[in-house]
């Protein structure tokens, strides 16, 4: 895998976070329709970023959620700008991990779904992490279900976080490159 031994080159260019959102929602419904919504309290950002190695994290976050889910259940996604300098992307359904899950969730190979799966939320972190400069988490409870988000810098130029915000675009959401 290029990713696990740095190979991967990042290219970085400037994205709206509903657009990508909605990319990413429209290539999953016709397998699940009706069950994919964006949060309408999602903030429009325009950001720098690896579209692709995005698109890629998010679209296995909500893989996952749909997967995860019952046929009548709806998933949710969306974004928020996180602070001054990062913007978040998010993935909500109404399932649970059980604990035993949880503590292995990131681990390469290892998958609920059964034989041949598990590289999907290892890839997540480690795309994330290595390229983007941005973290994956979850959280989930049986009262909440569970959340998946990924939050990576406003500004990324070729791999490498640029937090030097330009204020006038910070008002208007946006970052200057």
């Amino acid at each position: 895998m290029d990713a696990e031994s740095g190979k991967l080159a990042v290219q970085s260019s400037h994205i709206k976070s509903h657009a990508l959102l909605k990319d990413i929602s429209a290539r999953y419904d016709i397998t699940y329709p009706s069950q994919i919504e964006i949060d309408s309290a999602s903030a429009d950002i325009m950001f720098v970023s690896d579209r692709t190695l995005l698109s890629r994290i998010i679209s296995n976050m909500l893989k996952n959620a749909l997967e995860a889910s019952e046929s009548d259940e709806v998933v949710l996604i969306g974004c928020r700008l996180d602070d001054d300098q990062h913007i978040c992307f998010w993935v909500q359904n109404n399932q649970f991990i059980s604990f035993n899950a949880r503590h292995q969730i990131f681990n390469r190979s290892f998958s609920t779904k059964g034989e041949g799966r598990g590289i999907g939320t290892y890839s997540m972190k480690l795309l994330a992490e290595k390229y983007l400069k941005g973290n994956v988490r979850f959280t989930t409870s049986s009262e909440k279900g569970t959340t998946f988000s990924l939050t990576v810098p406003l500004k990324l130029i070729n791999g490498e976080s640029d937090l030097r915000l330009d204020h006038k675009s910070h008002s208007d959401h946006q970052v200057s490159m």
